[in-house]
């Protein structure tokens, strides 16, 4: 976009500069967007890495170094101001290469904290803070677990929430929270819980239609005449990522004879979905 400089009078298009930058030198061939691009991943600018490393932070701790991730002023401090400038030297030292980066932070001993029982500030870091799984993270991991995949509007069936850009119309990832992206503010995410995100949970039609399927995984599994051990491992294994604990054992088993076998496994299963350990990171 041109604009005009109408100070001198002169009505000549003012040429393009960068930010408190000089005047860049733009190839007819390339065009602006490749200066632009060029500038904001050259190593002499460390503000664009550091930025979208804190972005990254952000979306595993649920805080960012820099808090909120849209408020970067000088009046805002990192909490952490090395680790702040490293994830960005990090980042841009790899080419932007963002799994690298997520590689890095689960590995870290930050990351694999378990919840400090004192309950420190979050802006600490001392213990990792238990936060729900995002909309679509959460619908993913439904679908996982009953293997039902979730039809989107417009897309294949089989694409997962987080590939969806317009995911218009889906009455869950709105009700949970996801932003329609109207604007590139990341405040619009709503991520505090609900009364409704509660009662969807226990009765409401996303997880009843997956649950009661004749073609999810619980139909799988009693068509192949597993056994009541074999189908709880395999539910905790998808759900929880373990094996099922003796106490747990115990309380379910002995309820799956009273009643219709492949009903009292669905109230299983529904269960799952609304524990705390499925809906919580840590």
């Amino acid at each position: 976009v041109q604009w005009w400089s109408r100070s001198w009078g002169s009505r000549r298009p003012a040429k393009p500069r960068f930010l408190g930058g000089e005047t860049p030198k733009i190839s007819t061939t390339t065009g602006r967007r490749a200066a632009l691009a060029k500038w904001l991943t050259s190593p002499q600018n460390p503000w664009f890495a550091k930025n979208l490393a804190n972005r990254v932070w952000a979306r595993f701790f649920g805080r960012g170094l820099v808090h909120p991730v849209d408020d970067v002023r000088t009046s805002n401090p990192p909490s952490h101001p090395d680790l702040h400038r490293r994830l960005g030297e990090q980042l841009a030292a790899d080419d932007f290469d963002i799994r690298h980066l997520v590689r890095k932070i689960c590995a870290s001993a930050t990351y694999q904290a378990s919840q400090h029982r004192d309950e420190p500030p979050m802006r600490t870091y001392a213990g990792m803070t238990p936060r729900r799984l995002s909309a679509e993270q959460l619908i993913d991991a439904i679908s996982a677990v009953s293997e039902v995949e979730t039809k989107f509007r417009g897309v294949p069936l089989g694409s997962s929430a987080v590939q969806v850009v317009d995911a218009d119309g889906n009455r869950f990832l709105d009700l949970f929270g996801r932003p329609p992206r109207d604007s590139v503010c990341a405040c619009e995410r709503r991520e505090e819980p609900t009364l409704s995100q509660v009662l969807h949970l226990i009765n409401g039609d996303t997880i009843e239609r997956k649950v009661r399927s004749n073609q999810n995984r619980l139909t799988r599994l009693l068509r192949s005449k597993a056994s009541d051990d074999d189908i709880l491992d395999e539910l905790c294994l998808a759900a929880y990522g373990r094996a099922p604990r003796r106490h747990e054992r115990e309380r379910v088993l002995p309820t799956i004879g009273k009643k219709d076998r492949a009903a009292a496994w669905q109230d299983v299963l529904w269960a799952m979905c609304n524990s705390k350990e499925f809906l919580f990171q840590h």
